[in-house]
């Protein structure tokens, strides 16, 4: 078995609040059977957006940069317990039951980079959402 060697390193925390974004998928892990407390989630967002994340991005060796933007999106990780939800009135909210489709206001923070040998990135961490607009889930009969 491979070892591989991740380097992380920290840098001064910046918060990027996202305004309007939709989350694109439920929040999970590949492979994973849905219990995982760290999570994966997609973001819609703008192009004005995007391009503070590419901002950020800057940093790393382009060569090696696996970036967190693709096709209108962003990807971050979420610790569904450790994260802060508020509801469209800015009252403190237990996580929703279902994320897709939400139209949220979300605190992203950026921690520092992480490197290994072939591959680069920004770790980027959700720490609130305020779930604007809920989508119930569809009836499928």
């Amino acid at each position: 078995m491979a070892t591989r060697n991740v380097t992380f390193e920290k840098l001064a925390v910046q918060r990027i609040l996202l305004y309007s974004a939709d989350v694109v998928y439920e929040p999970s892990v590949y492979g994973g059977d849905g219990s995982e407390p760290r999570k994966n989630i997609v973001l819609a967002i703008s192009p004005d957006q995007e391009a503070q994340f590419h901002e950020m991005e800057e940093a790393a060796d382009s060569k090696k940069l696996i970036s967190c933007v693709k096709d209108g999106t962003v990807k971050a990780k979420i610790t569904m317990a450790g994260v802060n939800f508020f509801d469209a009135g800015k009252n403190p909210i237990d996580p929703p039951q279902r994320l897709k489709g939400c139209c949220v206001n979300v605190v992203i923070q950026m921690r520092g980079m992480w490197s290994s040998k072939n591959q680069s990135g920004l770790s980027l961490e959700v720490t609130d959402v305020q779930v604007l607009e809920h989508v119930p889930q569809k009836f499928p009969f």
